[in-house]
């Protein structure tokens, strides 16, 4: 039986995130639960998103989802759609659809089908973040790669990560010898805040974060360019999926720290003022000690926040020995037309991912 593409808008019945759960689910355990999948696709600030399925009989054998999220640049709000959950079942992969455009491979047809349709519907933007293989099909679909080189400092968590330099021999005793450097400094930084009286500090819970998120959504995302916009519903959203992590000074409501979650973590805001070193120290090895525990490989701190006197985070950076390296960051990323906001330059940071 040949299989059959559909593509439409959600919110998605049960039995379709059950399809997911069990095709999807198998690449990223998160959505392996029905119950994330709807988090995510039917209960996002929207309450929808843009899908393609691709059917044998009855049978979910492949899918494709643009998720909308709230946009900004500058006073401008737009809708970027963000590609998520691509599968297609191995057995089909070298199969073909019928589509208005002629037959076509159905992992194209699914990719391209859905990004003209969400574009067609009301997003100004599509973003990817994906493997370069997948990309290479997506600039043939007129996707353009916004580059940016990222200046961070990093403190590298999980020896999973070394995996990636086999064969370096040398690079694999370097970052062993730094994750060892920093581990050391941790254990440390602890010992000196126990010695001095501690710094208390909290993890908000579900019931009492509003007025960090709301001193988040004030801020401006992307001065001169655009990007995932703070506003409450988002914000919500993402803590909901865990994509939002957040740690305070105890007693001190005003001074805290925003990360995402995931593997690869990185401080989305910091609001702890320099005359409080011992409190950023808290809070920064706090970050980092929940980072290691949920093996998350790395933690990273964008240079800015760094450099920026006013802050505490320079001084906690250099205790626990994080290590200045610039990463190349690049989106993919498709615009409806060429005077949409969505234009203007990306300003990366981790709300874009899910």
């Amino acid at each position: 039986m040949s299989l059959v593409l559909s593509i439409g808008r959600g919110p998605l019945a049960d039995a379709d995130l059950a399809g997911i759960a069990r095709t999807y689910g198998g690449v990223d355990p998160r959505y392996g639960a029905p119950a994330f999948c709807a988090e995510v696709f039917n209960r996002n600030p929207f309450g929808w998103s843009w899908h393609a399925f691709a059917r044998d009989g009855a049978e979910v054998v492949g899918h494709y989802a643009v998720i909308p999220m709230r946009a900004r640049a500058g006073a401008v709000r737009f809708t970027s759609g963000k590609g998520e959950a691509l599968y297609l079942d191995e057995r089909h992969r070298a199969a073909e659809v019928e589509t208005p455009a002629g037959p076509m491979p159905a992992g194209v047809a699914l990719m391209k089908g859905l990004h003209d349709f969400a574009l067609a519907d009301g997003a100004a933007v599509l973003h990817n973040i994906t493997s370069a293989e997948i990309g290479m099909l997506q600039r043939m679909d007129g996707f353009r790669v916004a580059k940016e080189v990222r200046a961070q400092s990093h403190v590298l968590l999980s020896p999973d990560e070394l995996r990636r330099l086999r064969g370096r021999t040398s690079q694999v005793l370097l970052a062993r010898g730094l994750m060892a450097v920093q581990r050391a400094a941790r254990v440390a930084a602890h010992a000196r805040l126990a010695l001095r009286g501690g710094a208390g500090v909290v993890v908000p819970g579900a019931h009492d974060d509003a007025p960090y998120l709301e001193a988040f959504s004030r801020t401006d995302p992307a001065p001169g360019g655009w990007s995932i916009a703070r506003d409450m519903d988002t914000l919500r959203w993402l803590r909901r999926l865990e994509r939002l992590d957040i740690v305070a000074v105890a007693g001190s409501p005003g001074l805290f720290a925003i990360v995402n979650g995931g593997r690869a973590r990185e401080i989305l805001h910091w609001s702890v003022p320099a005359s409080d070193p011992r409190g950023g120290l808290a809070v920064l090895a706090t970050l980092v000690e929940r980072a290691a525990r949920d093996r998350a490989w790395i933690v990273s701190l964008p240079q800015a926040l760094v450099a920026d006197p006013a802050w505490s985070l320079g001084s906690a950076a250099r205790v626990l020995c994080f290590r200045d390296r610039p990463v190349d960051q690049q989106v993919y990323v498709k615009a409806a037309s060429s005077d949409v906001p969505g234009a203007a330059p990306l300003v990366f940071n981790r709300m874009f991912n899910v």
